[in-house]
C-alpha cells in the first residue's frame, strides 16, 4: 500500500474517532438525579466550635435535595467531595466532584479517581460553625449551577 494511501486512511479513521469525542466539564453523568456526598473527617479544632462532619453532610444533602437530587450511598458516575480544615480561627473549604477516570498508555489501561470540578476558599470563622456552613452553601450553589447545566 503506498504511503499516501496509508496516511489518508489513518487520517480518515482518526477524524471519525475525534468527531465522536466532545469536550466536557467533567460533571456529565448518566443519571444526574442521583448523587453521593462524601465528607472528609474533621480535625480536632472543628469540635471546639461545634462543627461536625454530620452537620456538614446534613447541610450538603439538604441543599442537593432542594435542587431535586436524590442522595445515594454509592455512585459509579461520581461523587461530591467536601473537605473542611480548621486550624485555630482559620478555615478552608474544598468542594469537588470526583469520578473514576480510565486512560491508556500503550496497551495498558489504568483506572484512578480524579477531581473533575473544584471550588473552595479560606477565611476566618470567628468561632462560628454557622459562618462556615453558610460558606459551604455558597460553594454548593456554584456546584449545583454547573452540575445541572452540564446534565440537563
Amino acid at each position: 500500500m503506498p504511503i499516501k494511501t496509508s496516511v489518508f486512511l489513518f487520517l480518515l479513521f482518526f477524524s471519525s474517532v475525534v468527531a465522536q469525542v466532545e469536550q466536557g466539564t467533567g460533571l456529565e453523568v448518566e443519571n444526574y438525579r442521583e448523587v453521593t456526598v462524601v465528607v472528609e473527617t474533621l480535625g480536632p479544632d472543628a469540635a471546639s466550635i461545634g462543627l461536625t462532619s454530620e452537620r456538614i453532610k446534613n447541610r450538603a444533602e439538604l441543599r442537593l435535595r432542594g435542587a431535586g437530587l436524590t442522595l445515594i450511598d454509592l455512585s459509579l458516575g461520581g461523587y461530591l467531595y467536601v473537605n473542611i480544615n480548621i486550624v485555630g480561627n482559620a478555615f478552608s473549604i474544598l468542594i469537588g466532584f470526583e469520578r473514576l477516570i480510565y486512560y491508556q498508555v500503550n496497551d495498558q489501561v489504568y483506572l484512578t479517581s480524579a477531581r473533575t470540578w473544584i471550588s473552595g476558599g479560606a477565611g476566618t470563622h470567628g468561632e462560628s460553625a454557622t459562618y462556615i456552613l453558610d460558606a459551604i452553601d455558597e460553594y454548593l450553589e456554584g456546584f449545583l449551577i454547573e452540575y445541572l447545566r452540564a446534565n440537563q
